[in-house]
């Protein structure tokens, strides 16, 4: 508020320039302009200077990114904006350079245009920022439609949107697109729960060749675990080398699940391996973790995870091993990237390798993993990256679920642990006894975003799963309230990303697409139809299928990618879920047993004994024996005792053309 009431006072424009801590060219400008003493002086002078921190502040950082791709048709980070006192965008870029360079003008050059104009053409910035804001209004004006009888989502758009993905999947290297290359976990879950439905090949195909591909490339911290964010090519070698704790926490959640209808040893490999680096690199004292790491290191990007052939000559002293080690990570004398370093990668099979060096595959992997472990430790000595010392809300609430997801796959109680202590530290510490959510830890109070309320619920209904502990399931449907209450739009039947208890800003957005993360709608609605089958809850389930209705009608029309995690709520809603109820006194080993097994259309609940939730009022047990009770759609079956019944009765329903004849089509 002084920043902006100085504004208008001074009239002066406003510079707004949105960065994050591990944003390698917001780093650039920031040593090249604004630590420079002479455009800092200009800066000051004619400006008033606001730096805001785009994952502390992301409804402003959504609002001005909207203007500048508006204005110049792309968009990125560093984001340079310039306001009107007002705080209404007229003019904005991304890096700007020192010295005109890459066809762009200098910082300082830009400087003195916009102070020009604004002197001597004060009337057209108003006006073109006027005109600016409302196309945003108007652009983000998401709402409800009265949908048709003929323009219903049905299973044959569902086939639809799934040959679109297709069209931009690369059935070489994996993923989808061409460079810049993201991993796109939610088009990959897809594409897995396509398969789990229909029995499509294809899907199961290039999900496989997706998970595959990545961790085989440079994209996975071959040494240390963990995923950088994205890949400059195609072929996953050359990364960002930046690390983003939302990356790490969905991709854990992604090979978790693979692992449960794959069972595939490297899958588990890689989720330890990854939750070992989040552990060790971003675990705070409290159970909850930092943000990010930094790419670049020394001044240089990557120089913390590349190596040059000789350093790795020196670490190992051995012939054999070097040699064993330079094929197995495809490292050349003349470098595979930059200035003659290498960044470790694996291309050749394992079975080449085997049968070169005449190890079996125990043999192979010990070894490999003897000489990663030295490696690591010389890589521990060089000075780290920058570490992001903000702790998100959302970003936990998505590690969380990573937790619960991995316990699912693995039943190790540390996981589980590890997932109570997050919840608890988090209820504590970010949310007030009214269910207000705060975005960061600490001394900060920024309001809690749509995005920090739908991931904690979906993290507390994982905790619920795999604890049958009732304290978590409550205080989710108890932030939910909170959303409909103060996020919900009754005009357009969607969420809006900021609350009405937020000061206005200049729009008010709905985030209704998914990206590098879920969108919050998305995730909100996938929590509202499962919260409304726990709670039986009708206003719940109709509101989260009115929204996937409404959306996903785009996703036949639009780039289906960023709609994946809809299209996933889509498959749940479609396929009539089996809700299953454990009962008894080994309620939470039955429920860890049918959970190692992957199964996509199962809204679960249980209990040892006594419970408040609705769902299981009719199914409490007073035997000694441990009941699972199953019901879909509006049909509920005999009981049975056992988790390899439950399977096989899950397994007959899904193919009883009697019992779901409207799948036909489908399968």
């Amino acid at each position: 508020d002084e920043a902006l009431q100085k504004a208008k006072e001074e009239n002066k424009p406003i510079l707004v320039s949105i960065g994050y801590a591990a944003c390698h060219w917001c780093h650039v400008m920031e040593r090249e302009s604004f630590e420079d003493e002479s455009t800092a002086a200009i800066m000051n002078e004619h400006f008033i200077n606001i730096k805001i921190d785009r994952e502390e502040r992301p409804d402003l950082d959504h609002i001005y990114m909207d203007a500048v791709q508006a204005m110049t048709g792309s968009g990125g980070w560093p984001l340079n904006v310039f306001l009107t006192p007002d705080a209404k965008p007229f003019y904005g870029g991304t890096y700007f350079p020192l010295q005109r360079a890459f066809n762009r003008p200098s910082w300082q050059e830009t400087l003195y245009r916009v102070i020009q104009a604004f002197r001597e053409r004060r009337h057209e910035i108003d006006a073109q920022a006027e005109n600016l804001t409302e196309h945003l209004t108007q652009s983000n004006a998401f709402g409800l439609k009265k949908i048709n009888e003929d323009e219903l989502f049905s299973l044959e758009n569902i086939h639809i949107v799934f040959q679109n993905i297709m069209k931009s999947a690369d059935r070489l290297w994996g993923g989808f697109g061409k460079a810049p290359k993201f991993p796109q976990t939610f088009s990959i879950q897809f594409l897995l729960r396509y398969h789990y439905h229909t029995g499509n090949k294809e899907a199961l195909t290039q999900a496989l060749l997706s998970l595959d591909k990545m961790i085989d490339g440079g994209i996975y911290d071959q040494l240390g675990g963990g995923f950088a964010r994205y890949s400059t090519d195609t072929e996953w070698l050359a990364p960002h080398f930046e690390k983003m704790l939302y990356d790490n926490a969905q991709l854990v959640s992604l090979y978790a699940q693979m692992h449960r209808f794959s069972k595939k040893e490297e899958y588990k490999k890689v989720v330890l391996e990854t939750l070992a680096f989040a552990e060790r690199e971003w675990l705070t004292p409290e159970g909850i973790f930092y943000s990010a790491l930094d790419a670049d290191s020394e001044g240089e990007e990557g120089r913390f995870y590349v190596w040059k052939a000789e350093e790795i000559r020196q670490a190992f002293n051995n012939p054999q091993d070097t040699a064993l080690f330079f094929d197995y990570f495809r490292i050349i004398e003349e470098g595979n990237w930059e200035s003659n370093y290498n960044i470790l990668y694996r291309k050749a099979e394992n079975h080449t390798i085997e049968k070169r060096y005449g190890h079996t595959r125990n043999e192979l992997e010990n070894k490999i993993d003897k000489l990663k472990s030295i490696l690591f430790a010389v890589r521990s000595r060089r000075i780290r990256p920058l570490l992001d010392h903000k702790m998100l809300t959302s970003w936990n609430g998505l590690m969380l679920k990573a937790f619960t997801d991995a316990y699912k796959a693995f039943h190790l109680a540390d996981y589980k642990n590890n997932a109570i202590r997050m919840a608890s530290f988090m209820l504590e510490n970010a949310m007030d006894k009214h269910y207000r959510l705060f975005r960061t830890f600490g001394r900060k109070k920024i309001n809690g975003f749509l995005d920090d309320y739908a991931n904690l619920i979906s993290g507390l209904i994982g905790l619920y799963e795999i604890s049958f502990d009732e304290r978590w399931i409550f205080t989710a449907k108890n932030l939910t309230d909170y959303v409909l209450e103060h996020f919900y739009g009754r005009e357009t039947g969607v969420f809006y990303f900021t609350s009405d208890l937020d000061p206005p800003l200049v729009s008010r957005l709905s985030e209704m697409t998914d990206n590098v993360m879920p969108g919050a709608n998305s995730v909100m609605a996938s929590n509202l139809y499962v919260l409304g089958k726990l709670f039986l809850e009708g206003k719940y389930s109709r509101i989260a299928e009115e929204q996937m209705q409404m959306v996903i009608n785009s996703a036949e029309r639009f780039d289906a990618s960023f709609y994946a995690n809809w299209l996933q709520l889509s498959l749940l809603v479609y396929s009539e879920p089996f809700e299953i109820s454990i009962v008894g006194p080994h309620a939470t080993d039955m429920a860890a047993d049918l959970m190692q097994h992957y199964l996509p259309d199962v809204v679960l609940s249980g209990t040892k004994g006594q419970c408040e939730l609705p769902v299981l009022a009719d199914k409490i047990n007073e035997t000694d024996k441990t009941l699972i009770y199953f019901c879909r759609g509006n049909t509920c079956f005999e009981p049975v005792c056992r988790v390899e019944d439950a399977l096989q009765m899950m397994k007959k329903l899904k193919n009883d053309p009697e019992e779901k004849n409207h799948e036909d089509s489908l399968i």
